[in-house]
């Protein structure tokens, strides 16, 4: 099961899902919690173990926790039934999705699933299952991940090795095995056209045979995504956009950033992170001389910042860790419906505040 609840949630990241906070109503299985951090580093978990909550006898979860919500909600098997749901409606609605464990041999089971309906989730896979006896008292034992029908933007951001991307080719290769209709577009494919295993179409400012279908526009020019937003109009979002090592690049990158979920539902962004681009890697100047901008992490918001001359003459506390810190050399993001970012911060009101705040920013650990 562990593979599998990894591999779920996993997808989850890919799809562009960040929750903030997890509930483990039962807490009988630390695999949940033990993926989580990977996946989710920075999501907080409250664990309702059976024996804590013994002490509050039957009262029901809403109770219990006094109208707090959680984005992520796994239930085990002993609360899996029509009594505890109902004394959880309340956090269990304010959720996003619920991994639910439970036995499904009965009638019982099916009203379960119509009160989750009817809270306004929708069953989106099965992650796991296990079969139990023979004949009439045979079991089914399944893991079933609930998403809410109305789905809300999330992003999730981590750091980690340059062009540590075979696990999200793996993920849209499954997609498109499982739906013909998954659609891939990459914004930027021509200079390293990495995604050419998924790619449906392409968009750069030059040639591109990754795919067969390819928008030739400059991304810094929202005009020139017209041809982009009439496909899209004509036949619906791609399923997923990829824009790697691109942003950083363009004098513009509040277009693309804009844009992207405009032809998009769901994707993909990567660009060298500022310890890479602060540990000189080219000479005696900081990061690469053709990139415009920097990009960074403040929490889960896009930050993205000009990169300016005062930068080489800087000196950071924390500077001799990066030129090691290979493991954080690449920015990833995945953004599903919507992309939350800010600029650092206007350039002024005087030298001394744009210096503090460039220092502040990036010298961090």
């Amino acid at each position: 099961m562990n593979q599998e609840l990894a591999t779920a949630l996993q997808a989850l990241r890919f799809a562009g899902y960040a929750p903030r906070t997890m509930l483990d109503w039962g807490a009988d299985d630390p695999a949940l919690n033990q993926q989580m951090v990977v996946q989710f580093p920075q999501c907080a978990q409250t664990l309702a173990k059976a024996e804590d909550l013994a002490q509050f006898g039957g009262a029901g979860l809403d109770q219990v926790l006094g109208g707090r919500s959680f984005d992520f909600i796994k239930i085990d098997s002993p609360y899996a039934n029509l009594e505890s749901l109902r004394g959880a409606e309340g956090v269990l609605r304010k959720a996003d999705y619920i991994l639910f464990r439970a036995n499904f041999s009965d009638e019982a089971s099916e009203a379960v699933l119509r009160v989750l309906a009817g809270m306004g989730f929708r069953s989106s896979e099965l992650v796991s299952f296990q079969r139990g006896g023979k004949g009439e008292s045979a079991t089914l034992t399944a893991d079933l991940l609930f998403e809410r029908r109305v789905q809300r933007p999330t992003q999730t951001l981590r750091y980690t090795s340059l062009y540590d991307r075979q696990d999200l080719l793996n993920y849209l290769k499954a997609r498109q095995a499982e739906c013909a209709d998954f659609t891939v577009i990459d914004v930027g494919a021509s200079g390293h056209p990495w995604s050419h295993e998924v790619a449906t179409a392409t968009f750069d400012i030059g040639p591109c045979n990754t795919a067969r279908l390819h928008f030739s526009g400059d991304f810094n020019d929202p005009r020139q995504w017209d041809a982009v937003l009439d496909y899209v109009g004509k036949h619906g979002h791609f399923s997923y956009a990829i824009c790697s090592h691109t942003l950083e690049d363009l004098s513009l990158p509040q277009v693309a950033i804009e844009m992207l979920p405009r032809i998009a539902e769901a994707g993909y962004i990567s660009t060298p992170s500022r310890y890479l681009e602060l540990a000189r890697p080219e000479a005696a100047y900081r990061g690469f001389i053709h990139h415009r901008w920097m990009l960074d992490m403040d929490g889960d918001e896009l930050v993205i910042t000009p990169k300016l001359p005062l930068q080489d003459y800087l000196n950071y506390e924390n500077e001799p860790g990066w030129a090691t810190a290979q493991d954080k050399y690449e920015l990833q993001m995945t953004w599903r419906r919507a992309i939350r970012y800010r600029e650092l911060g206007g350039l002024g009101p005087t030298r001394d505040a744009v210096i503090e705040m460039y220092r502040k920013f990036f010298d961090r650990p």
